[in-house]
């Protein structure tokens, strides 16, 4: 940090340092919140559901592991207890929409356009070559929790996450 003093700059080497201390919690802060979904300064009314290893859930689902994160919602990887176990679906990833109105208003929008296309998958000829580019939502239901009520979006799981390959290459 630099004091200004008639005619020259002063350097203080306890304020730099205190700055860099600072500095230094507030990425630890963030990190922390970036990287530990259960902090509960994120968990508010309107908020994500606070979903725990071992839940289960729409009395089939049992959460296994955390895939990701975004602004709408969180993701995890849950076993199907009705699926055998050598089905390709047996593991699901779902989907828990944050419970505030305009996104559970965007969960119900998502849930129509993958049925749409589902149900329309193979109205035309071509749409046989493109169907398997869609992720296939299996199954939709609806969690209520402290912070409201949660869509929840089932999808068969699928490869990495984008992020995933801008950190490998």
């Amino acid at each position: 940090m630099f004091d200004v003093y008639p005619g020259h700059f002063h350097w203080s080497p306890m304020r730099s340092s205190w700055n860099f201390v600072k500095i230094s919690l507030i990425l630890s802060l963030l990190r922390l919140i970036l990287t530990n979904s259960c902090t509960t300064l994120i968990f508010t009314l309107g908020g994500y559901h606070p979903v725990k290893i071992g839940d289960v859930y729409n009395d089939r689902y049992t959460i296994e592991s955390k895939l990701g994160w975004g602004h709408f919602s969180t993701v995890w990887l849950a076993s199907d207890s009705k699926v055998p176990d050598d089905d390709p679906h047996k593991l699901v990833a779902i989907k828990v929409q944050k419970s505030e109105t305009h996104y559970m208003e965007a969960a119900m929008d998502e849930i129509d356009l993958l049925n749409d296309a589902r149900n329309h998958a193979n109205d035309s000829p071509d749409a046989e070559r493109g169907a398997h580019f869609v992720v296939q939502l299996l199954d939709h239901f609806f969690v209520h929790g402290p912070h409201g009520k949660h869509a929840c979006l089932v999808f068969e799981t699928m490869g990495k996450n984008t992020l995933s390959l801008i950190k490998k290459y």
